[in-house]
């Protein structure tokens, strides 16, 4: 049986510098928040969609968006990418673990059924 579904999680990480908001005028902090839609099987193996980062004012809480270079100078400044691993790689890991199995039982077809044709020889 398999249990899928889909969500939507939102992160929000300190931007790393100081900036002036175009909203409200101040200068100060400003923390990136991601935004971000997946779908799931068994609650873990998850694949990553409708990704959208903007750049939030922490004075006034207007937003922002920014382009793919501002975000991964963003993502450098952290020192690692905040999207939890199982969130965007989680349907590659169950399809190595499939693929794994696949070859598994192409190469030892014995150890997975032992009574079969081949393995009376």
């Amino acid at each position: 049986m398999f249990v899928w579904g889909s969500g939507h999680k939102t992160l929000r990480v300190s931007a790393g510098q100081a900036l002036s908001c175009s909203h409200c005028g101040r200068f100060g902090t400003s923390s990136a928040v991601i935004d971000y839609d997946y779908t799931h099987i068994f609650w873990v193996f998850k694949g990553l969609k409708n990704l959208a980062v903007t750049l939030a004012c922490e004075a006034c809480g207007a937003t922002a968006p920014i382009d793919k270079l501002r975000e991964r100078e963003i993502f450098a400044s952290l020192g690692r990418d905040p999207i939890p691993f199982m969130d965007r790689y989680g349907a590659l890991v169950l399809i190595a673990i499939v693929v794994g199995w696949v070859i598994l039982v192409l190469a030892f077809p014995c150890a997975v059924n032992p009574t079969s044709e081949l393995c009376k020889r």
